[in-house]
């Protein structure tokens, strides 16, 4: 069996991460989400990695953004 899967638009990608921590009750600020979701290119399954590693090692939403600029640099 094959699947093919499309890439979608970052503005997808936000939505749905922004629905995912509102259920979990995950603290997020909104340049977070949309660099998670560039760092995804246009993979959900990506960006969801990303994400759950982000929440593995950040205690505050502001934390976000530098650790991942710290990982990629």
């Amino acid at each position: 069996m094959r699947f093919d899967f499309k890439l979608l638009e970052n503005s997808e990608i936000e939505g749905l991460l922004k629905h995912i921590f509102d259920d979990s009750n995950i603290k997020y600020d909104e340049e977070s989400v949309a660099l998670i979701a560039r760092l995804g290119e246009g993979s959900v399954r990506d960006a969801l990695s990303v994400a759950e590693m982000c929440c593995e090692v950040v205690v505050e939403a502001d934390d976000i953004v530098a650790v991942l600029e710290q990982t990629l640099a």
